[in-house]
């Protein structure tokens, strides 16, 4: 074979293999390519499988919603634990969302006495210093009155002051990381609306008192055995359930009214109410009510009307209605017309005289339902008003029968 054909055939080679080399390089640049492009196409589902996963979280966690139910704690109860005994309460919650909740942690501070340096209770099985129960910590969706049982020491004493006003606070944690507030005890139940000044009043503590023929002062000693009150009498402020002995009263006999639980025989509201004449006895209603708005709230005059409707055959409605005889605050007595000043979160008494009333009542065994209005009678932008639901002031047949 010629030089020549030798050499054309070597070049031949080195020309194949270079070709399959080029070929082996570019494959592999290709294949680097597409590994990249795969790991970053999977990190990047790997990333938003985690932004996903996260933004649940924060719907999860948006989502809670603990609401503390009337009465809040209720308690305390003396149980064995606490290498002694515990002062049990009972926490009533609701689970307004669509999803179930886990507490964690329950924190409680109390402007004073008890957890004044705030209380900080973990779960636990048993009774124990500082702990709530564990086969409780977990609210279903939807559930109400969800009951949790926590345990303090027995010398550490939650302030539950009467009339109740806002003592503590309780902060519920949630393993989501939110935390849902309430303060207890509950102001009374009920609720009024505050004129332009914002005022906010809570309310529902009703009683009444009455002089002349009957007297409720006199209880339960009354002519012909009309007297049934038997409730243990206290001045102001007295425990609910109590007679109250409000003081410093201008207008009444003795300048002071015992108050007794909303309810009187039907002998004395005919005494009161008469179908003609003028009445032997008179009737007076207050309202124990709170201001619950964070701005002091004025009271000048106002009027209550109640009222009962017969269902029998002539169907009548009857009301009792009257002005506002004055405001007990602070343990001074504002005559109507005299402006009294409630600051925020401040007691006070609403006292109405019954003046008006249908003829002719014949309500025994009714219950008279209705609200005290209040105002300040100012003319200007400065003037507010509110409404108060009372409670139900019921007539009773006699003494012996409902």
């Amino acid at each position: 074979m010629r030089r020549a054909d030798v050499m054309r055939m070597f070049w031949a080679r080195r020309k194949a293999i270079s070709s399959i080399i080029g070929g082996i390089i570019i494959l592999t640049l290709f294949l680097s390519a597409l590994s990249v492009m795969v790991l970053v196409s999977q990190q990047y589902d790997a990333y938003q499988g985690t932004v996903n996963k996260m933004s649940q979280k924060d719907i999860d966690r948006f989502s809670e919603n603990l609401v503390a139910v009337f009465p809040g704690l209720a308690g305390p109860t003396s149980v064995t634990g606490c290498g002694g005994t515990c002062n049990q309460y009972n926490m009533t919650i609701s689970n307004m969302a669509g999803i179930g909740t886990q507490i964690t942690r329950i924190y409680i501070n109390s402007t004073d006495s008890g957890c004044t340096s705030i209380c900080v209770l973990d779960l636990s099985n048993t009774a124990t210093s500082y702990s709530f129960q564990t086969s409780a910590r977990f609210v279903n969706s939807g559930e109400t009155l969800h009951s949790v049982l926590i345990w303090l020491p027995s010398s550490v004493l939650l302030p539950n002051p009467t009339p109740p006003s806002p003592k503590s606070t309780i902060y519920i944690a949630t393993t989501r990381g939110r935390v849902f507030t309430f303060q207890w005890p509950f102001p009374p139940i009920g609720s009024a609306l505050g004129g332009q000044s914002g005022a906010s009043i809570s309310a529902g503590i009703m009683k009444i008192a009455y002089q002349g023929a009957y007297d409720s002062k006199n209880e339960p000693s009354q002519p012909n055995n009309q007297g049934c009150h038997y409730e243990q009498s206290q001045p102001y402020p007295a425990p609910p359930g109590y007679k109250e002995v409000l003081s410093g009263i201008t207008g009444v006999t003795g300048s002071s009214l015992t108050f007794v639980n909303p309810w009187i025989t039907d002998t004395i509201l005919q005494t009161a109410a008469p179908s003609s004449g003028h009445p032997s006895s008179t009737l007076y209603i207050y309202a124990n009510v709170i201001n619950t708005r964070g701005v002091a709230t004025t009271v000048t005059g106002g009027n209550l009307v109640i009222s009962a409707a017969d269902a029998s055959s002539n169907a009548k409605q009857y009301f009792l209605g009257g002005t506002l005889l004055g405001t007990y605050y602070k343990g001074t007595f504002y005559a109507a017309g005299t402006s009294a000043t409630i600051q925020p979160n401040d007691n006070f008494y609403l006292i109405f005289i019954i003046t008006n009333w249908t003829q002719g009542i014949n309500a025994a065994g009714l219950v008279f339902t209705g609200t005290g209005a209040f105002t300040n009678r100012m003319q200007d932008g400065t003037y507010s008003g509110g409404e108060v639901m009372l409670d139900g002031l019921y007539d009773r047949t006699s003494c012996t029968a409902p």
